[in-house]
């Protein structure tokens, strides 16, 4: 866990936006206790959450979320290069693996905020990015979702 909170105080990436709509957010290494709330945390009964260790595992963490609905991303701090995971934040059946490295996620983010923020970029261009990404990663149609609504425009 040591490790992962440093890879998050190290990462100067926060804010994955889409024309200047703040779409997800990674936390800050400060606010990683916090994050644990409601999921691995019960900070009314001030005790751990036992069915995250049951259903989601022992070494997973959230790092982030979604900005909307609170949908979170979860670092698998148990396997080398943190594999990061997403889920609903009202189904924890949801969990999906969207990325096999915390450094491979920001990478991707970041290829997708680059590709959409185009003045008048051709949408074919951001589907094909986000559909490459969903199958490198096997991320059944995470990244697609995330640009969801830019898609769907009449024009880019």
């Amino acid at each position: 866990m040591e490790i992962l909170i440093r890879k998050l105080k190290e990462n100067n990436y926060k804010v994955f936006k889409i024309k200047d709509v703040a779409i997800l957010e990674i936390i800050d290494s400060d606010n990683f206790v916090q994050a644990q709330d409601g999921f691995r945390f019960n900070p009314i009964k001030n005790k751990p959450i036992k069915e995250w260790n049951e259903l989601i595992g022992e070494n997973f963490y959230v790092v982030g979320f979604e900005t909307s609905l609170g949908d979170v991303i979860i670092a698998d701090a148990g396997t080398k290069g943190f594999p990061i995971y997403f889920m609903m934040h009202d189904d924890w059946d949801s969990i999906m693996k969207v990325a096999n490295s915390f450094n491979e996620f920001i990478e991707n983010l970041k290829q997708i905020e680059n590709a959409v923020n185009v003045e008048n970029q051709d949408k074919e261009v951001i589907q094909k990015l986000v559909e490459k990404l969903d199958n490198e990663n096997g991320a059944n149609d995470f990244y697609e979702d995330l640009c969801y609504d830019i898609l769907k425009e009449d024009n880019v």
